[in-house]
C-alpha cells in the first residue's frame, strides 16, 4: 500500500516553482517599464522611479542568488515528519 511517509525528493523541486515566478515577475516587470517610457509623462520623477524600481528589483535578485547558493539541491526531502498530518483522522462517532 502507499505511504506519505517512504516519498521522498531532491529539494531542487522547490526551485520550479519559484523559477516560474522570477519569470513571471521578469516579463511583468519588462512590460510595465516598457508601457511607463512609452506612455508615461517624461520627466524626473518617471526616470527615478524606474531606476529604484530597477535597483530593488536587481537588489532582491542578488540576495536571493546568494542565499541559495549555499544550499545542497540534491539533499533528499523526506514526508515521514508530515505524514501524520495528512493521515486520515478518526470519525466522531468513534471518540
Amino acid at each position: 500500500m502507499f505511504s506519505l511517509a517512504t516519498v521522498s525528493f531532491p529539494i531542487g523541486i522547490l526551485l520550479i516553482p519559484f523559477g516560474l515566478f522570477v519569470m513571471i515577475y521578469v516579463v511583468y516587470s519588462l512590460f510595465n517599464l516598457y508601457n511607463l517610457f512609452r506612455h508615461g509623462v517624461a520627466g524626473l520623477s518617471l526616470y527615478a522611479v524606474s531606476f529604484l524600481f530597477g535597483f530593488v528589483s536587481f537588489a532582491l535578485l542578488g540576495i536571493i542568488l546568494v542565499v541559495l547558493s549555499h544550499y545542497d539541491f540534491n539533499a533528499p526531502v523526506s514526508l515521514t515528519g508530515v505524514a501524520h498530518l495528512i493521515a486520515p483522522r478518526t470519525s466522531i462517532k468513534s471518540l
